[in-house]
């Protein structure tokens, strides 16, 4: 009989724990809060990126040359380069990357760039040398680039947005 009352018991205590509930939720902190409930976190999207022509920070220096003369139809080149600066240098085994937009009327046959496409590539410096065609006009670019320069004690990711003008007669 016992054995029964034993198993009743259990049962009734588990019924009666699933029927209330403890009450209380967990933050995301981890910590508990009775009888409250902590709706997920937002995450807000990201903020459009400031484009410009170039940028010149603590570490880094990044920009872009466009030089011509450029003819409608016919290739022309403009870069895009990373220097290091101080007592930084530019983290060769991070994986840079460039993600070049642009209007119509600008061809770009590589929009997307990596380490393996640099013209130039070392702890000082990362130049790509970019080709495009372009129909006669202002065509104003964008160039997202990713990358990491780095001290020696410490790394720092980055991410900016080039504005690049590309002016054809």
């Amino acid at each position: 009989m016992s054995m029964a009352r034993n198993t009743v018991a259990a049962v009734t205590i588990g019924l009666l724990a699933v029927a209330c509930g403890s009450g209380e939720e967990t933050t995301s902190e981890g910590t508990s809060t009775p009888g409250t409930t902590t709706p997920p976190p937002e995450t807000a999207p990201p903020a459009p990126a400031e484009a410009r022509p170039s940028w010149a920070e603590a570490g880094f220096e990044l920009g872009s040359t466009a030089t011509g003369p450029f003819q409608a139809g016919q290739e022309g080149h403009f870069d895009i380069r990373l220097a290091a600066t101080g007592n930084y240098h530019v983290n060769e085994d991070y994986p840079i990357s460039v993600q070049i937009t642009g209007p119509d009327g600008v061809t770009l046959p590589h929009a997307t760039l990596a380490r393996p496409d640099a013209a130039e590539f070392s702890s000082t410096v990362a130049r790509f040398d970019v080709p495009f065609t372009a129909t006669a006009g202002h065509h104003e670019l964008r160039a997202l680039v990713d990358f990491a320069v780095c001290t020696p004690e410490s790394c720092m990711p980055d991410t900016r947005t080039l504005a690049i003008a590309l002016d054809v007669p």
